[in-house]
Parts: C-alpha cells; sequence; structure tokens
C-alpha cells in the first residue's frame, strides 16, 4: 500500500496526489489518503491558516482513498484524538518496519523517491511534474471537476472559450502577511508577462489577448494592474466551491499567467490547449526559485 499525508491547500494536496498515484502504479497497489493532519483542530500559532480536504471537488473516490482513521475524523472530529491515534498506529508500524516512511529532504526533484517499494508513508509537497510524468493521463482523468460551472461562472467560461484567452492569477491573503517569506507582489512581472503573451499572440496571428484577472484580492488588482490590454476581473462570486470554478475557468484558458502559487500551477497544467503558453515567474520565492516546480516548457521572466 502506499499512503499520502495530505498537507497544504488545494494546490499541495494535488502535487501529494500525483506522487501516490505515481508510486502506487509503481508498486501494483493501492493509494491511501491520510487526512488526518488536515481534519484535527488542535490550538494552533496565531496566524494560522487551517486547510482542509480539498480533493473532494474532483470525481475521486473518496471513501476508498481515504484511510480509516481519515473516515473517523471526518465523521466524529475530536481535536488530538485522531492526530494522537494516527501518530502512535502509524510510527509504530514504522518502528517495527511494516512500513518505509519516505521523507522529503529537498524541495528538488529527487528520482530515488520513484524507486522506493513496499508499504510506503509519504510526507512531503513532492512539487515538481517529474514525480509524476509517467502517470500523466491518470492524473487527467482524475481531476475531473466534480461540479459543473453554473450561474456567472456558466458566463465567465462562455467568454473564455470565445476569446484568446489569459488567465492572470495575483495570489495575495495570506501571501502579503508573509511577505518576507513569498515575496511583494511584483507588478512588473505581470506587465512583462502580459507584454509578452500580446506580443506572441500577433506573432502567431492570433487575435488580440483579453485577460482574465483571478485574485482572492480583486479590489487590489483593478487598483494596481495597469494593463492596456481587455480585462476581465473574477470575484468570489463565481468561485464556485473551495475556488472550484476558478481553477477550472484557469484550465479553460488559451493561455496562463501564473503566481507563486500551486493554485495557478495547476490551473496551467490541467489547460489542455496544445499551444498555450504558460508564463510563470523565474524566482518563486525572494531566497527560492524552486527550480524543479515550473516546467521547461513554460516561460518563467
Amino acid at each position: 500500500m502506499v499512503t499520502v499525508m495530505l498537507r497544504g491547500g488545494l494546490g499541495n494536496q494535488m502535487f501529494e496526489y500525483a506522487l501516490g498515484v505515481a508510486l502506487a502504479q509503481a508498486n501494483r497497489t493501492t493509494l491511501k489518503l491520510d487526512t488526518v493532519w488536515l481534519q484535527d483542530r488542535l490550538p494552533k500559532k496565531k496566524n494560522t491558516c487551517f486547510a482542509h480536504f480539498n480533493l473532494d471537488i474532483f470525481t475521486l473516490n473518496d471513501t476508498q482513498c481515504l484511510t480509516n482513521l481519515s473516515r473517523a475524523a471526518q465523521r466524529v472530529p475530536v481535536p488530538g484524538l485522531w492526530l494522537g491515534l494516527n501518530l502512535i498506529t502509524t510510527g509504530t508500524r514504522i518502528l517495527v518496519g511494516a512500513r518505509k516512511l519516505i521523507r522529503e529532504r529537498t524541495d528538488r526533484f529527487d528520482s530515488r523517491i520513484l524507486e522506493e517499494r513496499g508499504d510506503l508513508f509519504l510526507i512531503g509537497y513532492w512539487q515538481s511534474e517529474k514525480y509524476f510524468a509517467d502517470v500523466v493521463e491518470e492524473l487527467r482523468q482524475a481531476f475531473r471537476f466534480k461540479y459543473p460551472l453554473e450561474g456567472e461562472a456558466k458566463e465567465l467560461s462562455q467568454q473564455i472559450r470565445s476569446a484568446n484567452s489569459v488567465s492572470l492569477h495575483v495570489r495575495r491573503g495570506e501571501y502579503v502577511a508573509l511577505e518576507h517569506f513569498v515575496g511583494t507582489t511584483d507588478l512588473g512581472y505581470y506587465e512583462r508577462a502580459a507584454n509578452f503573451v500580446n506580443e506572441r499572440s500577433k506573432t502567431m496571428g492570433s487575435e488580440p489577448p483579453t485577460f482574465f484577472v483571478f485574485s482572492d484580492d480583486i479590489e487590489w488588482c483593478k487598483k494596481k494592474l495597469k494593463l492596456p490590454f481587455p480585462k476581465v476581473y473574477l470575484d468570489q462570486t463565481s468561485a464556485g466551491p473551495k475556488d472550484s470554478h476558478h481553477l477550472q475557468l484557469m484550465s479553460l484558458c488559451r493561455h496562463n499567467i501564473i503566481a507563486n502559487s500551486t493554485f495557478s500551477w495547476w490551473g496551467a497544467w490541467l489547460n489542455a490547449n496544445h499551444d498555450k503558453t504558460v508564463v510563470a515567474p523565474k524566482r518563486w520565492y525572494p531566497n527560492n526559485a524552486k527550480d524543479d516546480l515550473v516546467p521547461e516548457r513554460w516561460i518563467r521572466m
């Protein structure tokens, strides 16, 4: 069996699940998702952002995927109980050698991980497409959206399909409080990226692009983004369950300009347009370029 501990928000959980699928297939075994860490609600330090199990926006069979303790924690939330039991049972199996703990040691791609065999327990973020290069089609099937677009989101999807559409994602939210780690919002990056996509559209003989702006702080974007191109701003009224509509709308755009965010990374990756242009920040964080995170075929600037 391959068991993946899920941590972080939607984008991180998708990376974790992706490696789990790859290793489960290589081991010819089943994949289980450990969501206890997400569901437990022990008090944590100030300004902690609690993540939830977010893969349920896709057509996964949750009841088969989740571990027994994960299902119990969902049904009877008791702070500390399930996390404690999880640590004891998992730790015991690792100590006696019945299960192998695979912990991420670096944020660079580590090919040795793909060679691991046996009853595995994975802890890490695994943010590289190289971990799941052999199961791309399986993942595209798994990451089909459960909730159909409706209302404003459905109308926006029609606009996106009829235009030379470019998703442009600006991540603010908790990033503002963590500027020392993730960096400030680089307006210059978005201007360079938008100009690049516009010029490439001219070269390819495409119609002028329309930029669909996604953000958790759309009013800030309206004030600060000075792009001389047609723009459509998407606020939370069209976000859908757990922002799933926004992720799906990103994937429907012809091209993508992503933030240093795994959410828009996956929006671009799920984009099925074979001629797409994806632009990503040259440095993911001020002190970390995360070179293995951005696929080589994407443009960095």
